[in-house]
């Protein structure tokens, strides 16, 4: 609690301002200003450009982007909602669409599910889990970098847990939708209470 950092807009420009610091002109007005829980850095992003520590480090084109949790990797996923790019370095697809990109506490794995009737898990690219008639999934990292999530299923309109790719349990689906799951510190124990008709 020993740092402050806001946004300002002076003479038409919007910086960051951290304590006798003030950044440079941003393309937009930031938004996410954080400092990172290892190394303490500033981040921001203004645009479509992430800066740390006052300075542009990465870019990216298209219509979604998702951070690592130490926001050193990011995901970018194209306008057509078919490609996804991480780090300008690794591209995947094409796929129908995608959803649910997420990255693992470690930022080392990125997860995220495509198309629907069938739909697919992907974990850096390569498939976990069976196709599923449906499209809607919810995906979760467990604090141990365990993958869990829930998927509708089209057929029987039921919903399904998943833990690492293997089917666990399903219940009827009901207007109520997929439910969120909560860990414990560890990770080694988790709840969620399924939305049933």
């Amino acid at each position: 609690g020993s740092r402050l950092a806001y946004s300002v807009l002076r003479g038409g420009q919007w910086r960051v301002v951290e304590g006798a610091v003030e950044g440079p002109a941003l393309p937009g007005p930031p938004t996410d200003i954080i400092f990172r829980p290892t190394g303490g850095q500033i981040a921001y992003v203004a645009g479509q450009h992430l800066f740390l520590n006052h300075k542009p480090i990465k870019s990216w084109s298209g219509k979604k982007v998702v951070f690592s949790p130490d926001w050193l990797k990011l995901a970018s996923i194209d306008e057509s909602l078919k490609y996804i790019t991480v780090d300008d370095e690794n591209k995947f697809g094409p796929y129908s669409f995608l959803q649910d990109p997420l990255f693992s506490p470690d930022g080392r794995r990125l997860v995220y599910s495509t198309g629907m009737y069938p739909a697919q898990v992907y974990v850096d690219g390569k498939e976990i889990g069976p196709p599923l008639d449906g499209a809607q999934t919810k995906i979760y990292f467990s604090p141990q970098g365990r993958i869990y999530w829930f998927a509708k299923r089209h057929k029987g309109s039921r919903a399904e847990f998943f833990v690492d790719g293997e089917s666990k349990t399903s219940w009827p689906y009901a207007p109520g939708g997929l439910p969120q799951i909560a860990f414990s510190p560890s990770g080694a124990h988790y709840a969620y209470a399924p939305f049933e008709k």
